[in-house]
């Protein structure tokens, strides 16, 4: 299979010619070529087409003389023309933002419970009545 790719002012054309099958020994397979296997070779060539303005119907080494060879063209895709810079009139760039920060909370120490003072605690002895533990007794 040959395939050679020829480059117009508005058009590509590929054109791609393929060895007949020969008798019974076959050294070459059978083989048919369509519009996406010519678009995955320009792809790998890094050729860039349009829209496919014509193509053969059936390219094979299968059928007769009249299918072996095939041409196809596709439109060129224009580059996009390049952008105008004033170099007078810049534009300032947008200031950054800065990041925003979270503000760390200050070490403050807070007293919970006031320290204790020394206390000295004083028993006070309690004078308790005594009950004459014998009963007066009365006569009736």
């Amino acid at each position: 299979m040959k395939i050679e790719i020829e480059e117009g002012d508005k058009t590509i054309s590929v054109k791609v010619k393929m060895q007949p099958l020969k008798g019974k020994s076959r050294t070459t397979q059978k083989r048919k070529i369509f519009y996406k296997d010519i678009v995955d070779h320009l792809v790998v060539q890094n050729i860039k087409v349009g829209r496919c303005l014509s193509a053969p119907p059936l390219v094979t080494n299968k059928m007769d003389q009249a299918q072996l060879s095939g041409e196809w063209i596709f439109e060129k895709i224009k580059p996009p023309p390049p952008k105008k810079v004033n170099l007078e009139n810049k534009p300032t760039p947008a200031k950054k933002k800065s990041p925003r920060i979270r503000k760390k909370p200050k070490k403050v120490e807070k007293i919970l419970d006031k320290s204790p003072e020394d206390v000295i605690i004083e028993v006070e002895k309690k004078e308790t009545l005594t009950l004459s533990k014998t009963r007066t007794v009365t006569e009736e």
